[in-house]
């Protein structure tokens, strides 16, 4: 990943999508689809490029992978998150 991290590896410009929730955990299943379509139909200004180019399965997908990174976390709090990042900067 590129653009945001997923359970504290990968990108920075855009929000860690597991830990300490799961996007799918706090978005309403319907709508996490088309936000990951086309961000800027949702935020005015939103910096994660539309996706169009993508099929609606290939969407599907990226919504199942992340539902299923669900029960793979690295850390489960905030809290324990903050650890995991300060000891891997020593």
């Amino acid at each position: 990943m590129s653009c945001h991290s997923l359970n504290l590896a990968g990108g920075s410009v855009g929000p860690e999508l597991n830990v300490p929730r799961n996007v799918t955990e706090y978005w309403i299943a319907g709508e996490l689809a088309p936000y990951v379509r086309n961000a800027s139909a949702f935020h005015f200004r939103a910096r994660m490029p539309a996706f169009e180019s993508l099929t609606e399965r290939q969407i599907a997908d990226v919504v199942r992978y992340l539902r299923a990174m669900k029960d793979e976390k690295v850390c489960s709090s905030t809290a324990a998150c903050e650890e995991l990042v300060r000891a891997r900067k020593d």
